[in-house]
């Protein structure tokens, strides 16, 4: 079987990567959650890279299993869902996701036949990642999806923490206090970001500005831009 597609962004593409998974996290860390009542502290954005830098940022979405009473609502469904209600598209074809926590064989399975270019996530998941890398290698078909971790330092250090709380439930320590810590540093991250490429500076006002709508508290219909394409 064919291996994944890899990933190698350009170094303007890769700034653009960091600036996204940092809203990633902000959109999460909008809506904190200490008793998972909406659901897990994980959550992410959709982008069309097609677009030119600055007019790419379609729309957000954060779990929501427990307010839904689904355990199907994670929050990469939740995102495509939303996407493809608003823009009455079929599919996702050629879209790009950045999830805070690596993609579950369920959503890869979505991304993967959404056509979904690929994800970038900010943690992995050591015991339902690797979905998309799986799916990619043993379809039968000709459809194939990246999974790229982000280059952010704070990628690590979320995975470090992780395995130093020596939990097993990552759901259950996404609600913790040193969680929340490395949230909030994320989420300031994104305000402080200075770029190197210029064309790059309206790819972080657009996600400034994206996060300035995007709710504190939850809604059931996640805030959408520009779902049209």
């Amino acid at each position: 079987m064919p291996k994944p597609p890899a990933y190698t962004p350009s170094p303007a593409q890769q700034e653009r990567d960091e600036i996204y998974a940092l809203l990633a996290y902000a959109v999460v860390y909008a809506d904190w959650q200490t008793d998972n009542k909406r659901g897990y502290n994980i959550g992410s954005v959709l982008v069309d890279p097609r677009r030119v830098p600055g007019r790419q940022l379609l729309c957000w979405a954060r779990n929501s299993v427990n307010a839904t009473r689904n355990g199907t609502q994670h929050g990469e469904v939740q995102l495509l869902t939303n996407y493809l209600q608003v823009s009455r598209n079929s599919k996702a074809r050629g879209l790009r996701v950045y999830t805070t926590l690596e993609p579950c064989p369920m959503c890869a399975g979505m991304l993967l036949m959404q056509d979904v270019e690929g994800a970038v996530f900010g943690q992995a998941d050591p015991h339902f990642g690797r979905g998309a890398e799986l799916l990619s290698s043993q379809c039968a078909f000709p459809k194939r999806i990246f999974s790229a971790a982000s280059t952010l330092p704070l990628r690590g250090e979320l995975e470090a923490a992780f395995r130093e709380a020596g939990q097993r439930d990552i759901t259950g320590w996404l609600a913790s206090p040193q969680a929340r810590a490395l949230f909030r540093r994320g989420a300031s991250q994104l305000n402080r970001y200075r770029v190197q490429f210029s064309e790059n500076r309206a790819v972080l006002e657009e996600s400034q500005v994206f996060l300035e709508r995007v709710p504190r508290f939850h809604v059931h219909t996640p805030y959408t831009v520009a779902c049209t394409g």
